[in-house]
């Protein structure tokens, strides 16, 4: 019984809460203007108490709080002493600030940080010199990327607005190529033979979609967006490669040598997610910070045995920058 009684009286605080606080919290942020020549400000909320202030048309106060027809303002006198009054709702009206519209057009200059998950590991089986095992592998491993982005923005209705920019990001990718050959002898080991290399990556993506902003006034600006992404990458990808090989008492022995990559060129249209802040410096000034998701898979065709790999041209940009408003 007892916790059916508190459960009640919870309940009757939220529905008081939800009736009350909106009230007071309009209230408080209102403001009035004068708007009949005759108004008076008396000391008491009644028209019968002495008159205080004969405020001119025109003239805007800050509410306290409502009093039935009363509005109860504070102001100063002529002596610098702050004052209470009264003031009927018959002599004023609400006064609305009229907010300096935003500007229409942004555009922007960024610097960008990204993890290019261009990434792979391919291993290749097959059979050499006169049927003994052998093992081709090529790696590339995933790594970080610099570059800078510039875009425009346009607002169609103060919180959607229209994006489109371009990426550019550059990299080198360690990469490893490898020759196993396995001997004749199982006691004896593989004899192997790796080249490690620098495998160069660009990319430009160019992105298209449509940012939400809830909040439009305010220093901190908060915003959620996604569209596509369409992404031209070039990456060198292994072509070929020369290996001297021989044998002795122990085994086979190789050594790899002139390793030979093209460069090849990828294209994908994808999709991002992003989420960013804007800091509002000035109505026409935001510095910006945003993070955005990119995915982007595709395969490509490796030269040395003609088979595809997986290549994910997405991942993850962060990205730093300032905006500009028109």
């Amino acid at each position: 019984m007892k916790i059916r009684f508190m459960r009640s009286v919870f309940v009757c605080l939220i529905i008081v809460s939800l009736l009350i606080l909106p009230a007071f919290i309009q209230a408080e942020d209102q403001k009035i203007r004068v708007v009949a020549e005759d108004t008076n400000v008396r000391i008491k909320p009644d028209l019968r108490s002495d008159i205080i202030a004969s405020p001119a048309v025109g003239m805007v106060f800050d509410v306290e709080r409502k009093i039935g027809e009363w509005y109860e303002i504070v102001f100063p006198s002529s002596a610098g002493i702050s004052i209470t009054g009264y003031v009927h709702e018959i002599y004023v009206e609400i006064f609305v600030e009229e907010e300096e519209p935003l500007p229409k057009f942004f555009i922007s200059l960024s610097g960008m940080y990204s993890s290019v998950q261009a990434g792979y590991d391919y291993e290749y089986k097959f059979l050499d010199y006169w049927g003994t095992p052998a093992t081709i592998y090529d790696s590339i491993e995933n790594s970080s990327a610099v570059g800078f982005n510039i875009g425009f923005g346009f607002f169609v209705i103060p919180n959607i607005e229209i994006t489109a920019g371009a990426d550019l990001c550059f990299t080198s990718l360690s990469g490893k190529y490898g020759y196993d050959l396995q001997n004749w002898h199982p006691p004896y080991d593989i004899a192997y033979d790796e080249v490690l290399t620098d495998a160069k990556f660009t990319e430009i993506i160019f992105n298209f979609g449509a940012n939400f902003h809830p909040i439009t006034t305010g220093v901190i600006r908060p915003y959620v967006g996604g569209g596509i992404s369409y992404i031209m990458a070039k990456m060198d990808l292994l072509d070929t490669f020369n290996r001297d090989w021989g044998w002795d008492i122990y085994g086979f022995w190789v050594d790899l040598y002139d390793v030979l990559t093209t460069k090849e060129s990828i294209n994908k249209l994808g999709f991002n997610v992003k989420a960013g802040i804007n800091f509002a410096v000035s109505r026409n000034i935001f510095i910006f910070s945003e993070g955005r998701y990119i995915i982007a898979k595709t395969t490509v065709v490796h030269h040395w045995v003609n088979e595809n790999i997986d290549i994910d041209l997405g991942g993850i940009s962060i990205i730093v920058g300032a905006k500009i408003g028109f």
